[in-house]
């Protein structure tokens, strides 16, 4: 598992993410649970292929520890939004924040020496 196993894993859990809003809007709540349940499962294999990463780097920078707070973050948002869609409950501010969020550790990510380096 590598750099190319994080980023599958978290770009297969943005698009299962959204599947899973489109699937609830359309009315398929048993679709938009199944979706929303292997949503889940890749939370857990974004934080191990991300472990690994850290452990493939060696040194913790502040970098890294800003990634990883921030990876967390966007993890915490992907399931509020699903939850809160879930409930029928408004999602705008979390969607925003979410994105910020997402767009920072992105950027973070690729920056790192592990990533894809064309930030440089």
């Amino acid at each position: 598992m590598g750099t190319d196993f994080h980023i599958t894993t978290w770009a297969l859990a943005i698009i299962l993410m959204i599947v899973a809003i489109v699937l609830l809007k359309k009315g398929n709540n048993k679709g938009f649970k199944i979706t929303h349940m292997i949503v889940r499962v890749l939370y857990i294999l974004i934080i191990l292929s991300g472990g690994l990463l850290i452990s493939k780097e060696g040194t913790l920078t502040g970098e890294i520890y800003g990634k990883m707070i921030l990876g967390i973050i966007v993890i915490g948002l992907i399931e509020m939004i699903l939850v809160r869609l879930g409930k029928g409950k408004g999602i705008t501010a979390m969607t925003v924040i979410f994105i910020i969020a997402f767009l920072a550790v992105l950027a973070l990510g690729f920056r790192l020496p592990l990533g894809i380096n064309f930030l440089a």
